[in-house]
């Protein structure tokens, strides 16, 4: 009888524990209802846009001071360059090239205007400066970020930063707002306005 009865109660149990199983899906594959917190994996929209402008920021500084090392190619080199390498987007280059050169033409008015006209829809040319890349100076030491500060957001999707900058080996401070795009090529700088 014994032997009836143990495999009889183990039918039983098994009968039993299928009958009470959950029919519900496992939380993991559900989707989560609205209002609900989200999980690590999901970051809101403030944390992800948290994360693009600190992404930008960290990228700005330790470009800008990676860049303008002594140990690199000077600024004036690295800015005539089309690589991926370089911080800036072509179209500042093209932008800043101009206004560089707006010194050397030989009617500076019409020069002006002409620059005015063609680079206002995409750039305040109020603020462009007519020294290097980055800031008026020509010239550059080993650079170094002592400040740099989101503002906004631009119409472009471009992050723009309050940033002073210590030239070390000139003791120059210079300060302004630079704008960094997100391109095909990683971030790169396509605006610095002058004050």
């Amino acid at each position: 009888m014994l032997k009836f009865l143990l495999p009889l109660s183990a039918l039983a149990g098994l009968l039993t524990a299928c009958q009470t199983q959950p029919t519900e899906t496992p939380a993991a594959a559900s989707t989560p209802a609205a209002g609900a917190p989200q999980t690590p994996t999901q970051p809101t929209a403030s944390e992800a846009a948290a994360d693009d402008v600190a992404g930008a920021r960290q990228w700005l500084m330790t470009s800008v001071e990676d860049y303008y090392h002594t140990d690199s190619p000077g600024a004036d080199a690295k800015a005539d360059t089309d690589t991926t390498a370089g911080i800036y987007t072509r179209r500042y280059k093209a932008y800043k090239l101009e206004s560089i050169n707006l010194e050397f033409a030989e009617d500076q008015d019409k020069a002006i205007a002409d620059f005015e006209k063609k680079w206002a829809g995409q750039y305040n040319t109020k603020y462009v400066g007519t020294g290097g890349f980055l800031f008026t100076a020509q010239d550059y030491g080993n650079l170094k970020v002592t400040r740099c500060t989101f503002k906004e957001r631009t119409k472009d999707n471009g992050y723009l930063f309050n940033v002073t900058i210590r030239d070390v080996t000139y003791k120059m401070d210079n300060q302004g707002d630079i704008k960094v795009l997100q391109t095909d090529q990683g971030y790169k700088i396509d605006d610095v306005l002058e004050y």
